[in-house]
């Protein structure tokens, strides 16, 4: 088994260049892109640097706990279908690739081969057929603020008071004034979190190596995501005087009135995030064109997210006063005390929101079941989603 590299410069006569063989295995396919050779091989994913050939260099290994059947790499994915599953994983850095996206139990037989073209996969079962998916589909998720690309939420705060961003471990920018709102998000498409203010007083919104535009008022609360389902984030305004949802390019619609909460989120779990409002009043929770429920108290803060990693946001709040967490369908626990910050995010990469706090007056985040670290303090605010 295993890769074998040859010379083709005279086809009529190629010559063996290189055998690479680890150990006992098989070797079932095989993509190269970029200098780099994915080999789907026995239980694992093995790239290869082989942009010397006569000497390739194994850079990586993943591991899974069924069969590799075959990779196929566009862009920064590799796409990956195992006996078992369909896989992607961001391999921008093919030295440190990190999954993206999971699909089990889709497939009625083992999948074989896999293809892509344009926002289509395309994957051939033994005796099963072909199933095709949106590519799309597979890995958007739009509750992170990751400012390195690595598929995880990052630790931050922004300091108002003087305009720091401090994102642990990565960065100190200055950017900002007093009275400006952060505005974190992808809005490049580049599914890393990019810098950002609302300044309400002029309605500028200023993104850090972007752009500049002016979208909204005084008064109006800055909403940004990802509202048409293109990969990149939308600018966008909540006029809770109107009920007014002003989407830049987009979309306008009324939704809500005086009192209540934009909620937008992915909770249809499809492409696009979702218009959504919660009126404390009455802990109505309407997500438009999805569903209507009752969750809540007026002093609940509000904290959806999708914590069974089923690809869709559930509704979700926090008790400040005795440190409630209550998830709709998924938990009920304790976790906190009052004047904590509730700071929802998949620290983890696993597509999954993790449950955490920030406590300002020590500088502290607490991840359940994660993390303890200091960091930031009386005053900041966090930037982790």
């Amino acid at each position: 088994g295993g890769l074998f590299i040859l010379n083709v410069a005279q086809p009529a006569a190629p010559t063996l260049e290189y055998q690479w063989n680890p150990s006992t295995g098989r070797a079932r396919s095989v993509f190269v892109r970029n200098g780099y050779a994915y080999v789907a091989y026995g239980d694992s994913l093995r790239i290869l640097d082989v942009s010397t050939p006569s000497a390739p260099e194994e850079v990586a290994e993943i591991t899974f706990s069924a069969a590799c059947n075959d990779v196929v790499v566009d862009g920064d994915y590799a796409f990956v279908v195992t006996s078992e599953a369909l896989m992607v994983f961001n391999v921008s850095n093919p030295a440190q690739p990190f999954e993206v996206a999971s699909q089990t139990g889709v497939f009625s037989t083992d999948p074989l081969r896999i293809d892509k073209q344009g926002d289509y996969l395309y994957v051939t079962c033994d005796h099963g057929g072909i199933y095709t998916f949106q590519v799309r589909e597979l890995y958007h998720h739009t509750n992170i603020r990751d400012y390195n690309g690595d598929g995880t939420s990052d630790i931050g705060i922004f300091r108002e008071t003087t305009g720091l961003w401090a994102i642990r471990e990565l960065t100190r920018v200055y950017f900002g004034t007093p009275g400006d709102e952060p505005v974190p998000g992808d809005y490049s498409g580049s599914n890393t979190t990019g810098i950002g203010i609302f300044r309400e007083s002029t309605g500028l919104w200023a993104l850090r190596g972007f752009s500049r535009t002016y979208f909204g008022t005084v008064s109006d609360g800055p909403i940004p995501g990802d509202y048409d389902g293109d990969g990149s984030w939308d600018i966008a305004i909540f006029r809770e005087a109107t009920g007014l949802w002003a989407i830049r390019d987009v979309t306008r619609v009324y939704f809500g009135t005086v009192g209540d909460e934009p909620v937008p989120g992915n909770y249809g779990g499809g492409e696009a995030d979702d218009i959504g409002i919660f009126r404390p009043a009455t802990g109505l929770w309407a997500i438009r064109y999805v569903s209507r429920i009752y969750f809540g108290t007026a002093s609940d803060m509000v904290v959806p997210g999708d914590y069974d990693g089923n690809g869709k946001w559930e509704v979700g709040i926090f008790r400040e006063s005795i440190g409630l967490w209550s998830i709709r369908g998924v938990t009920r626990i304790y976790f906190g005390e009052s004047g904590d910050e509730p700071v929802t995010a998949d620290y983890d990469g696993d597509r999954t929101d993790d449950i955490g706090i920030f406590r300002a007056s020590f500088g502290l985040w607490a991840v359940r079941g994660m993390t303890r670290i200091y960091f930031g303090g009386s005053g900041d605010i966090p930037v982790t989603r």
